[in-house]
């Protein structure tokens, strides 16, 4: 009686009581420790999914941005006759090789996936698109009396019919063959492969990412408890101290009472708070990227709109660039004949048409009702041909009306920015051609001090 009275009057020995409060403070740590490893570890296998999607999303671009540079390349030979662009072309298929190190970088990191597998699939429609493009630089060879041309060519045999062409002939058939129907519809199976791939890359990250996550909430759910068992712990040794009434531990546990609120409290509001912020983050990155598509693009046919354009020429090397002023030849009779609602679809299939026809670093831009513009990058006066071909295949595509929409076609303005002081100046002169296209019959293009072409 006399002991309990005494411990009545005396409190609890504070050896003991740190004791067992130590004890479980540590037993509390080592598992806070473990889980918060765990959760490290989980970040790591996140971070490195995330890396290894930004390598082979770059490594499928790679392959399209490479068989685009085939084309480029081939195109430009057939149109000029440049050795320049034919040894360019070869240098890409047999040194820098692309798109084999991007199938080669894909096998790496996603094996025997769908991704891997669309890869491969417009790997080898690009293989086999390269056996018409060798056919006509042969061509080209030939009818210019090319010597010392790479040896490749010597692999390929031209038809009799072919062989006994005139070299305007040849160098005519030579261009077509690579910028027909045939030409442009292998090259859309590739450009659909690579979606294929994409997609499907898209598809495996995200299940990783999604995985991921789950376990990163539960573990950071998991730390959370531990760290609230700790505050509660660390909470209930100053009250013991306090109780046992050493006046230091008083002072700083009147302190930690008059913010306890905020720790113990402000732990479970912070757990919630943390769950509220991932959940804002996600929204607010989705806001951020689609107010920005939709500041740059135009809603009607999804190319850049007059923002977009004043903000991508601030950016380009406008000596190297070439601007085309394009605009649809009788719109108004249009809207007035069919409605607005065809007009609308006629300017997509305008827009569509661009896309299709120019390259992927060319830039399609609507500055206002049916007028539309093309940046051209590194391009200069020699490809004045190749851009009136271009044209041409993009006025034969809306001249198409199989599919129920009324024919048009589009005058065409072309300003190089050699010419031009700065892009207000290069306006002008596409402008300027654009009006000299209309004057002669439209439904074509003119160069800026250059007659119709």
């Amino acid at each position: 009686m006399k002991r309990w009275e005494r411990i009545k009057d005396d409190g609890l020995p504070m050896l003991v009581v740190n004791r067992v409060m130590l004890g479980v403070v540590i037993l509390i740590s080592v598992f806070l420790i473990v889980t918060m490893l765990q959760t490290y570890h989980q970040f790591l296998d996140l971070s490195q999914a995330t890396e290894q999607y930004i390598d082979l999303q770059q490594a499928a671009n790679s392959l399209r941005d490479a068989s685009d540079y085939l084309t480029e390349k081939v195109q430009r030979f057939t149109a000029t006759g440049d050795r320049t662009q034919m040894d360019d072309y070869f240098e890409e298929v047999f040194t820098t090789r692309r798109r084999e190190n991007a199938v080669a970088v894909m096998e790496q990191g996603q094996p025997d996936s769908a991704a891997l597998a669309d890869l491969r699939n417009a790997m080898r429609e690009s293989v086999a698109l390269t056996e018409r493009e060798y056919y006509a630089m042969r061509l080209v060879v030939e009818a210019t009396g090319m010597k010392d041309y790479p040896a490749a060519l010597d692999e390929v045999t031209l038809s009799a019919a072919d062989a006994a062409l005139r070299p305007t002939q040849m160098c005519e058939l030579a261009r077509d063959m690579v910028h027909d129907d045939t030409y442009f519809l292998a090259k859309e199976e590739i450009w659909r492969s690579m979606e294929r791939s994409v997609m499907a890359l898209e598809d495996a990250t995200h299940q990783v990412w999604r995985d991921a996550i789950v376990k990163l909430r539960r573990h950071i759910r998991t730390v959370f408890i531990l760290i609230l068992a700790q505050v509660v712990q660390i909470v209930a040794m100053v009250m013991m101290t306090v109780r046992l009434g050493i006046r230091p531990v008083l002072t700083a546990a009147r302190r930690i009472r008059e913010d306890s609120p905020i720790p113990v409290s402000g732990a479970l509001e912070f757990r919630v708070l943390a769950k509220s912020y991932n959940k804002m983050y996600d929204a607010y990155k989705r806001s951020i990227e689609n107010l920005n598509f939709k500041a740059s693009h135009d809603a009607l046919t999804h190319v850049y709109n007059r923002e977009g354009y004043d903000l991508i020429l601030s950016t380009l090397d406008l000596h190297s660039t070439t601007m085309l002023l394009v605009d649809a030849d009788h719109f108004k009779k249009i809207n007035d004949t069919y409605g607005h609602e065809t007009g609308d679809k006629v300017l997509q299939r305008i827009a569509t048409a661009l896309r299709r026809c120019f390259r992927s670093d060319d830039y399609v831009c609507r500055l206002g009702g049916d007028e539309l513009a093309v940046l051209m990058v590194h391009a200069d006066s020699s490809l004045d041909q190749l851009i009136t071909q271009k044209v041409g295949r993009v006025n034969e595509m809306l001249a198409d009306s199989s599919d129920g929409m009324p024919a048009v076609s589009v005058s065409v303005g072309v300003a190089h920015g050699g010419d031009a002081r700065d892009a207000a100046e290069l306006y002008r002169h596409a402008d300027m051609a654009l009006y000299e296209t209309k004057e002669n019959g439209r439904a074509g293009c003119s160069f800026y001090q250059n007659t119709v072409a």
